[in-house]
């Protein structure tokens, strides 16, 4: 039986270290794919219901006391100016940013803006071009 979830679009954000169309291994030798999501700070509340959805899923997986949930939990929602305020060469783009990891074992599915044309070529979903996210 599957876990429950929920279905969202992201607004738009920026791409950045895509790994769609080849996926990445984690450090367990577990293969993925993905993309940073770079979200302006000055947009937080249009990250609501993504807040809320990741809430939700803690919330089902390990219970509503936060002071049982795992001490090392990775949340997806980080501050782009704590990477960035430690190496600023590396990170120019992080700044004033929510950086959001999107992950998946599946392969997505990637369209163009006007949801007519499938998108095959690397050349055409690249770092630092802009996308939404189901």
């Amino acid at each position: 039986m599957s876990e429950p979830y929920t279905k969202l679009t992201t607004p738009v954000f920026r791409v950045s270290f895509p790994a769609v169309f080849t996926p990445e291994t984690d450090d367990k030798g577990n293969k993925f794919y993905g993309v940073t999501a770079l979200f302006d700070t000055k947009d937080r509340a249009q990250l609501a219901e993504m807040s809320a959805a990741v809430e939700s899923a803690l919330i089902t997986k390990f219970g509503a006391d936060k002071t049982k949930w795992p001490r090392d939990l990775k949340l997806p929602f980080s501050d782009g100016n704590v990477k960035y305020n430690k190496n600023q060469q590396a990170y120019p783009m992080y700044k004033d940013q929510i950086v959001v990891k999107l992950k998946s074992q599946m392969q997505p599915g990637i369209c163009n803006a006007a949801r007519t044309a499938e998108i095959t070529d690397p050349k055409e979903f690249y770092a630092g071009c802009y996308a939404r996210a189901t």
